[in-house]
């Protein structure tokens, strides 16, 4: 289970590093990502996200609807 979630959390990190906490706030709510600012990027705050916010963004990435949510 460890090393999957890590091949997930990889993938995201490369498809949607980029992507700013405040774009995926406007999808998963503001206490998505507690305690990282809105203008830091997902690939640099993805090691410290709390379990619910990580299981947002796996669940999306594996329905493939992740690419939307950070286009927001």
């Amino acid at each position: 289970m460890f090393e999957r979630r890590c091949d997930q959390t990889g993938e995201i990190s490369i498809q949607h590093g980029r992507t700013l906490i405040r774009t995926l706030r406007k999808r998963y709510g503001g206490n998505f990502a507690r305690g990282c600012a809105d203008d830091e990027e997902l690939r640099y705050v993805l090691h410290k996200l709390d379990e619910r916010s990580l299981g947002k963004l796996i669940r999306d990435h594996q329905a493939r609807t992740l690419e939307k949510a950070c286009s927001a």
